[in-house]
């Protein structure tokens, strides 16, 4: 539990020494027991400048922090330190930071523990509330969409949750990173992911990759209702709907309606922007594939040459997704 930290180690002996039961003293440090918790918290911290302990107390919601992060989070209004001036003095004076590598650190975590005890204890429900909207913010900026997912859900936004996952979707979608979006999913109290139409076309996406196909008609009809009550701005509804477009052309086509795939993967195309490489690579394979299906061989052909003609655009899985049409 110590982590090889030598203070911690040597006020838990001077405690247990003095302990009527050192025995029983042994099983309360095991258990967590908070007067020894508060015991090495005021020893070691009282230490401390002011600034130092204020700073520990706020970032210790950090499972991880840089400078730029943990100034965003800790307010610093210091004008001659900044974030990863307070770090680098901790570390160099050996008090409970581990650096991770050239730019990230993690507490002790037995402080961190210790800290996060002390900061409910002095900060409202609220100001830890902001702490950790800031967090999200910050681990959101910077494409740590796990960790700012985290933070937002325990701001208790889940608003700010759910933007984090609409904002870097199709970037992970792209690069094919579907394990990664499921675990993004799991994160997400379900009620959040009913009312999302984009967190549900999310799932609508992962019934394809796993070919439950039958599946995903029910989920588009889901996330239509929820536009219907719900109706984001005229471009987002434009761009929500021809991902559906697309999701349909494939449920078409394995219902052995190849005119419907071509009409809905041709009214997908028309509408997806070029940054969905990966929902417009399966309206084009769909395209191709309802025109293959039609029996018009030789415009399947051309429509796959169409479709790895964007490749210049895209630069990622995308040739694959149309070459599985040939």
């Amino acid at each position: 539990r110590t982590e090889g930290w030598i203070t911690g180690l040597h006020l838990a002996s001077v405690y247990l020494r003095h302990a009527p039961d050192p025995t029983d003293r042994l099983r309360a440090i095991q258990a967590g027991d908070r007067y020894v918790m508060d015991y090495l918290v005021d020893e070691v911290l009282a230490l401390l400048p002011a600034k130092i302990q204020e700073f520990l107390l706020k970032t210790s919601i950090l499972d991880r922090l840089c400078g730029p992060l943990a100034e965003v989070v800790a307010c610093i209004g210091d004008e001659v330190c900044d974030g990863r001036a307070y770090l680098e003095w901790l570390e160099q004076a050996n008090l409970f930071v581990f650096a991770l590598d050239d730019t990230w650190y993690r507490y002790h975590h037995l402080l961190q523990q210790l800290m996060q005890n002390r900061l409910r204890q002095q900060l409202s429900a609220t100001e830890i509330a902001n702490l950790h909207s800031r967090a999200s913010a910050g681990f959101a900026q910077n494409g740590y969409v796990e960790a700012a997912i985290t933070h937002a859900l325990a701001a208790g936004d889940g608003r700010a949750a759910v933007q984090v996952v609409e904002a870097h979707r199709h970037e992970a979608m792209n690069q094919e990173h579907w394990q990664q979006i499921e675990r993004w999913l799991r994160l997400m109290p379900r009620p959040l992911v009913d009312e999302s139409p984009e967190l549900l076309l999310l799932e609508a996406w992962i019934l394809q990759k796993q070919w439950r196909f039958t599946e995903i008609g029910p989920v588009l009809e889901r996330i239509e209702a929820r536009l219907k009550a719900w109706p984001p701005s005229e471009a987002g509804s434009s761009y929500l709907s021809a991902e559906i477009d697309a999701l349909r052309s494939l449920v078409c086509y394995y219902r052995l309606d190849g005119e419907s795939a071509f009409g809905f993967a041709s009214r997908a195309l028309e509408a997806l922007p070029m940054g969905c490489s990966s929902v417009r690579g399966l309206a084009w394979m769909y395209y191709a594939a309802g025109l293959h299906a039609r029996g018009d061989i030789s415009s399947a052909i051309e429509a796959t040459h169409l479709g790895l003609a964007e490749d210049r655009f895209h630069l990622n899985a995308f040739p694959a997704r149309v070459m599985i049409t040939r």
